[in-house]
């Protein structure tokens, strides 16, 4: 998936303005970050890109960037 696309699902599980997210946020700055983008998260990473995450690899996470390496090189 191209990262620019990554993003832009990340705005919409988050209910943001597509093009808000640009990769360098910390997750605590964004106000549509909460469980349910948490757990929406993690059904995009399995359901689009077949990886398979729990939800402590996640809340481990602090910045849109740390999202990202979660999907590896399944977001270029």
């Amino acid at each position: 998936m191209d990262k620019v696309v990554f993003l832009q699902k990340l705005d919409e599980i988050m209910s943001l303005p597509k093009g808000t997210i640009k990769g360098d946020e910390s997750l605590e700055s964004l106000k549509g970050w909460d469980s349910v983008a948490l757990m929406s998260f993690i059904a995009l990473l399995d359901e689009e890109l077949s990886i398979r995450v729990t939800g402590k690899q996640v809340m481990q996470c602090r910045t849109v960037s740390d999202l990202v390496v979660l999907a590896g090189d399944k977001v270029a």
